[in-house]
């Protein structure tokens, strides 16, 4: 008698991240909304964050099983990287990191304008492995081909050392409590 196969579910990391980037999207409205006085601690927000991601996506990801690790306390990486930033990413995403204005409205095309990478923004939700992946591969390699974005994959641009000097100079510029929950809660779910 033979087997019958099983059809395999399509999705994978792709539509993970799209559940997760909307997720976000949808609690941070909801957030923003409220007009509650007791609000949630910025650590129990991120924590939420951190859980709604990690929840969805796998704990490997397709660049390797070793993780990449920010380097945001070795100056030398560090000052590499803000060099970097500035020729590569300082048009879109601003030479002070601040973004570019209305970042998470889209536009008439349905892009959305690329976000901030300072403590304002979202890059510190995501783990390092993450920002990694999505800066060397592009964000439609992760979040699926039909996410609209304007942001280009690094890869054949930059090696994957200066990808993460590039990283570990925007972790370097965020708040001392932000670095703490990225490390702590960020990368360990």
């Amino acid at each position: 008698m033979e087997k019958k196969k099983t059809p395999k579910r399509s999705g994978g990391i792709g539509s993970r991240l799209a559940i997760s980037v909307f997720s976000i999207v949808f609690v941070s409205l909801i957030g923003s909304a409220s007009t509650q006085t007791d609000q949630p601690t910025t650590e129990d927000t991120v924590f939420s964050f951190a859980e709604i991601i990690n929840s969805v996506l796998p704990s490997e990801t397709p660049e390797s099983l070793s993780q990449i690790v920010l380097q945001y306390k070795d100056d030398a990486v560090v000052d590499g990287g803000q060099r970097l930033y500035m020729s590569h990413c300082a048009t879109c995403h601003g030479i002070n990191l601040q973004g570019a204005p209305n970042w998470h409205r889209r536009n008439a095309a349905g892009y959305l304008p690329a976000p901030p990478h300072d403590e304002t923004g979202h890059t510190w939700h995501h783990r390092d492995q993450l920002l990694f992946d999505l800066t060397k591969h592009g964000p439609q390699v992760v979040a699926g081909s039909d996410y609209k974005t304007h942001m280009p994959a690094f890869e054949g641009i930059l090696s994957d050392e200066e990808i993460v000097a590039v990283l570990s100079y925007i972790k370097s510029t965020w708040p001392e409590e932000i670095i703490r929950i990225h490390n702590e809660q960020i990368n360990q779910n």
